[in-house]
């Protein structure tokens, strides 16, 4: 049985001192256990940090982050970008919008399920067509102030859709 006087503690790591003076003998490791903090060893490889295979296994189990799936916007971007590199796709040099010449020209998408059908556009002219005509289910929110009942104005969402693609789409 070891007495308390023989561990050195260093850190997170602890080390039995060794008898002898001298020599080319290294020093046995103890570690600490990250997931239940029981001291270990020897450890034949500093790498190691559990104490146990069980340990390790409900280590990485829990604290697990979820996968994602990209989303229709991603598959999209990620189809252009494709295409544009296989060169069955040309990226012009100059914006649809305003005719601005520039090396830095975004495809932007008209809609998502379609992703090869995207307009030339510079990033200001992007941003201000994204504005006039958003992609997806945003729709036009007004504020209605109710009797003196309700302090806080109520929000109602009017069944209208903001964009003009998807007011076409509504009306046939």
């Amino acid at each position: 049985m070891r007495s308390p006087d023989d561990i050195l503690r260093i850190g997170a790591r602890v080390e039995l001192r060794c008898g002898r003076i001298g020599g080319n003998r290294k020093r046995q490791r103890f570690r600490h256990c990250a997931e239940c903090g029981v001291v270990f060893g020897p450890i034949g490889h500093l790498g190691r940090r559990f104490c146990s295979q069980a340990c390790k296994v409900r280590a990485q189990t829990t604290g697990r982050r979820v996968l994602r799936r990209p989303t229709a916007e991603a598959r999209a971007q990620r189809t252009v970008r494709y295409h544009v590199s296989a060169g069955t796709l040309i990226r012009p040099t100059r914006c649809e919008e305003c005719g601005t010449e520039s090396d830095r020209i975004e495809g932007a998408h008209f809609d998502y399920a379609e992703p090869l059908r995207v307009r030339w556009l510079c990033r200001s002219c992007h941003v201000l067509w994204d504005k006039r005509e958003p992609k997806g289910g945003t729709v036009a929110v007004e504020l209605v102030t109710t009797a003196a009942s309700s302090p806080e104005p109520q929000i109602h969402a009017t069944e209208r859709p903001v964009c003009a693609a998807s007011a076409q789409e509504e009306a046939a």
